[in-house]
């Protein structure tokens, strides 16, 4: 994984899953504001909808999804967690940023928190059953045992665009996920394919972030302060693929308002995929 690399759009709605290890000591993220930002509210409501379809898709029916327990990877500051909460049995957040975290509202025992970045020693971290740092406003430096080492569904809402090492990612994902467990992923889908705002190119310009030298360093596949173009039902499913899932699936479903109702909404793009 890489270390002190952050990435952010300059569209104004920030994500919340950056891969590096000293998480806590250069945060770049304000959970508070991320949280009070025009659309993230709406976007997390169509994005919980869009995970409970994707599992319908994946012959997990609505009556049965009470029942599973959920790993939310790349939880920000909670935006979507209270809606996985209503729809599954406990979630398990886990996010890179202290500020995210510290972000999330009381929530019942149902819910766990961690700082976490995924990777593909992650596994190997939870089954240890070591305690992990859970950070609340009143107690920043708490630890908590993970409630648990493997998860029936993992969820991850607008995250992998910044995942800098995308196969140790989806290694991580796939170890904490029980034998036929299911990862459901929602993205930005290409923009060309709402009317008026294609480009040539994959998304539209106020996705990208150009290349950033940070005092002269770059030691991760992305310079810092980059991230990749929006994926495509073919380039996710691809990717899940090749790094062990079966059964995937893709589709556009609706449009997000990531950057406030009165912006161009951004197509939502779903998939998931099945550990074998």
């Amino acid at each position: 994984m890489s270390t002190g690399t952050h990435h952010q759009h300059h569209h104004g709605h920030h994500h919340h899953h950056h891969q590096h290890d000293h998480q806590h000591q250069d945060d770049p993220w304000n959970g508070v504001e991320y949280l009070s930002k025009p659309g993230v509210r709406e976007t997390a409501i169509i994005q919980a909808d869009s995970v409970s379809h994707a599992l319908i898709h994946a012959g997990v029916p609505l009556s049965s999804q009470k029942e599973l327990h959920v790993l939310e990877i790349g939880c920000g500051g909670g935006a979507v967690t209270p809606h996985l909460l209503s729809m599954f049995c406990t979630v398990h957040s886990i996010d890179t940023s202290l500020s995210m975290l510290l972000a999330l509202p009381p929530y019942p025992p149902s819910h766990t928190h961690a700082l976490h970045s995924l990777s593909s020693s992650s596994a190997a971290q939870f089954k240890a059953l070591e305690p992990m740092r859970s950070p609340i406003p009143t107690d920043q430096a708490r630890t908590q045992v993970p409630p648990r080492t493997e998860w029936d569904i993992a969820v991850t809402n607008l995250v992998m665009h910044h995942v800098d090492d995308i196969p140790s990612f989806l290694r991580g994902a796939i170890g904490l996920l029980k034998v036929d467990g299911w990862l459901v992923v929602t993205e930005f889908g290409p923009s060309e394919l709402i009317e008026g705002t294609g480009t040539g190119s994959d998304t539209a310009p106020e996705h990208h972030v150009h290349d950033t030298d940070e005092n002269g360093h770059g030691n991760t596949v992305n310079k810092p302060l980059h991230h990749r173009p929006a994926w495509s039902i073919e380039t996710i499913s691809k990717v899940l693929l090749d790094n062990g899932f079966v059964d995937v699936g893709a589709e556009i479903r609706g449009t997000l308002p990531v950057f406030g109702l009165d912006k161009p909404p951004v197509p939502c793009l779903i998939a998931w995929g099945r550990k074998p």
